[in-house]
């Protein structure tokens, strides 16, 4: 019985996360469109412009990513700058 309780605390605390964490991708389609040019910077520095080829994602329900044009991988919306 007690599992159960900490179990369901643990599932309403995800929920919560996970809620937040789609909140930050709505917030971000609702302000950016697709075709927003934002810059990125890779780990060593170099940065590259593109504009985003889709709306942004909740990817596996962990991480808000956005897709852009030329680049062959999403990019974390926390890693964009909007310009």
């Amino acid at each position: 019985m007690v599992t159960t309780k900490v179990d369901h605390i643990r599932s309403r605390g995800r929920q919560r996360q996970l809620s937040a964490l789609q909140n930050t991708v709505d917030q971000w389609n609702t302000k950016h469109p697709t075709g927003t040019v934002v810059r990125i910077t890779n780990g060593v520095g170099v940065a590259t412009q593109a504009p985003t080829s889709a709306p942004a994602m909740l990817l596996a329900k962990s991480t808000p990513v956005v897709w852009l044009k030329g680049i062959h991988n999403y990019v974390a919306l926390s890693r964009v700058v909007v310009i």
